[in-house]
């Protein structure tokens, strides 16, 4: 009796254990669960941001129409609920800051100023945010350099060519009700044809950032959508910025009405950090009393009741199979949660992208979302196992893209370029390429790769050089004298003519004001001349003798 009240005991105590790790690890199973939603929707973010920098750095003369239907194609509040917009945000230098109202309050804009005022060096000023309607009207015109947090983001991408996620920020979107914690990711664009491969040449080449602002309460219910934390599991998550744990730094709270109990021991718990988009996070998890998730201990008093009455021999066996039974499901619980969470994260980077994506390794397809095969003229899941030459129209281009990417992967950059590419069934047409490597550590864990259809963007460039070369040779076939300056006098070109009146080159012309090629007080003349066309927009005709010397 005694030899079988012992195997009781240690039934029971292997019963409990066994529940209490089920509920350990069920705990932490859904806790990996969320943090791995949360870590790809960040990735997703970055890559339509890096697909935003892609299209406008390719975009010739971008206009607010052509950024709003950029926006209504990428279909973010279904793709993506829970993001509050996608913008640009131009930098403006304090000389050309005069300029810029004017030309913004010109598209239709007539109040529009760069909030806050005030005396800076350099501004930024909020010029597009789509959807462009509601509390994203508050956000137009305010200058992100000006709030230090916001500052910190914007110069980090700028410095590292990189995806930059801010620190904790009240959004200018924000009214008197419901006031959520924000935050923004913003990537850099650069000017076109301007080198950026050193931080004093990115500064140089700086245009602005693609951003997006997060109001925190709405964009964890567009990631999670209340799973596992208003349920029966009852698991609250708080986020908070960076790596101390505070009112100050609270981000998110799941249950805000919730405290946290004063006992000495505490219900099931855990605290864990990520970094997305060089900011640090720390996710707190806590399981709730009387939840679902809690051990069942019902079978530990089926046990100890009812083992009083087996044998020894019993008991050793059903200890016995307890412990086959603990090892087994430890094993099939960890496998299965690898599984889920592998999977879970490519169904959500393949869902919620809209454009073309495919995993390349080893020069083929590993897979791709729908999009990207149809772009190439595919059914559904046929490019897998392809190799990369089958898509370009041109083998020397499949070369350089190859090598380009390989070298700007090895140091953590993002790759683009437009390349002719060729469809299934033969016809070609131009493609934007952005890619990145899933691991810069590690390159033959292989690329991502966006792919978008660019034709007609190419066609229409085509067709404004074509244009341009018409025009710039209808002026130099004009015998009258023509030459083009900007606000503040400076040359900016001129026809055969006015070259030959001058007595100098073209070339020597451009940048130079009538101060250089003149006496002061002719050019003086020549200037008050000038102000008097711009104020008044209309023609003026004065006669000169001795315009410039010979």
């Amino acid at each position: 009796l005694l030899a079988g009240l012992l195997a009781t005991a240690l039934a029971a105590f292997y019963m409990k254990s066994d529940a209490d790790g089920d509920a350990k690890r069920e705990f932490h199973f859904d806790c990996n669960d969320i943090r791995s939603k949360i870590m790809a929707r960040f990735s997703a973010h970055e890559l339509i941001l890096h697909s935003g920098s892609a299209f406008f750095d390719q975009a010739s003369n971008l206009s607010r129409q052509g950024w709003r239907r950029f926006t209504e194609r990428q279909n973010l509040n279904q793709q993506l609920p829970g993001i509050q917009g996608l913008g640009f945000a131009l930098l403006i230098p304090r000389a050309a800051l005069p300029q810029h109202v004017r030309e913004i309050r010109a598209e239709g804009f007539p109040a529009y100023e760069v909030r806050p005022p005030g005396e800076r060096e350099i501004y930024s000023s909020v010029i597009y945010l789509e959807p462009f309607t509601n509390r994203n009207l508050r956000a137009f015109g305010y200058d992100m350099l000006s709030e230090p947090v916001r500052r910190e983001a914007l110069e980090r991408a700028r410095d590292q060519d990189a995806a930059a996620l801010s620190g904790k920020v009240t959004l200018v979107q924000e009214t008197e009700k419901d006031v959520q914690a924000g935050t923004l990711m913003c990537v850099p664009v650069y000017r076109t044809g301007l080198p950026h491969a050193t931080i004093a040449q990115r500064r140089a080449a700086l245009l602005g950032w693609v951003y997006s602002p997060y109001r925190m309460n709405d964009l964890m219910q567009g990631i999670l959508g209340g799973w596992d934390l208003a349920g029966q599991k009852r698991i609250r998550l708080e986020i908070f910025d960076g790596n101390q744990v505070s009112p100050e730094t609270l981000l998110y709270d799941s249950q805000p009405a919730a405290t946290h109990p004063a006992r000495a021991v505490a219900p099931l718990s855990r605290q864990s950090g990520i970094v997305s988009s060089g900011r640090p996070w720390t996710l707190r998890f806590t399981r709730a009393d009387g939840s679902a998730s809690a051990p069942d201990y019902s079978q530990v008093w089926l046990v100890v009741f009812g083992g009083a009455s087996i044998s020894l021999l019993l008991g050793g066996l059903f200890y016995s199979v307890l412990n086959t039974r603990f090892q087994a499901r430890q094993m099939a619980g960890q496998l299965t949660a690898e599984l889920r969470q592998l999977s879970q994260e490519q169904q959500v980077i393949l869902g919620t992208v809209p454009l073309g994506v495919g995993h390349l390794r080893n020069r083929r397809v590993q897979w791709a979302n729908p999009a990207h095969d149809v772009i190439f003229g595919y059914q559904p899941g046929e490019t897998t196992g392809l190799e990369t030459a089958s898509f370009f129209a041109h083998p020397e281009d499949c070369a350089r893209v190859g090598s380009e990417g390989y070298l700007t992967f090895a140091q953590g950059g993002v790759y683009t370029a437009e390349v002719e590419m060729r469809r299934k069934d033969g016809p070609r047409f131009w493609g934007c390429l952005v890619g990145r490597a899933v691991d810069p550590s590690n390159l033959d864990e292989g690329s991502i790769w966006i792919i978008s259809d660019v034709t007609k963007r190419k066609q229409a460039e085509e067709e404004i050089k074509r244009q341009a070369a018409l025009i710039r040779s209808l002026l130099d076939s004009i015998p009258d004298i023509i030459f083009f300056k900007n606000t503040d006098g400076v040359y900016l070109g001129c026809n055969p003519a006015f070259a030959e009146f001058v007595g100098r080159p073209a070339h020597e012309i451009v940048g130079k004001t009538d101060l250089q090629l003149v006496d002061q007080g002719m050019a003086e003349d020549y200037r008050e001349l000038d102000r008097r066309v711009l104020v008044t927009s209309q023609p003026e005709r004065k006669e000169y003798q001795g315009l410039y010397p010979d």
